[in-house]
């Protein structure tokens, strides 16, 4: 991320430091259990230099639960006893890992035909 392209920072001051706050960026490790790693902020000069280099250990981002949204169930037919299909229906504000799913349990009674 370049930072000179951001407009002006929130708070800058040479000897109490500068902070800029970036939005929309999708943090890929959240219901992961993983740590987010490292942020690495380069110094440059206009020329495109690097004069220095600092790396900031981020946060250990630990699991949470998904916030699930708009979320439905609807069974056609709607009668006791014969075959229907279910629909599930959800959205979520959490992150799913590559390889991660979601794994549905029915209540008691019901029975998955095939």
């Amino acid at each position: 991320i370049t930072l000179g392209g951001l407009g002006a920072p929130t708070v800058a001051d040479s000897e109490g430091g500068f902070e800029w706050v970036i939005t929309n960026i999708r943090n890929p490790y959240a219901n992961d259990g993983d740590a987010a790693g490292s942020i690495v902020v380069n110094l440059k000069n206009s020329a495109d230099a690097v004069l220095d280099t600092h790396t900031l250990t981020a946060m250990t981002i630990t699991q949470n639960d998904l916030t699930f949204f708009n979320s439905s169930v609807s069974l056609s037919p709607n009668s006791a006893g014969v075959p229907a299909d279910v629909k599930l229906s959800f959205g979520t504000f959490g992150y799913v890992p590559p390889g991660g799913y979601f794994f549905v349990t029915f209540p008691d009674g019901f029975v998955v035909v095939n």
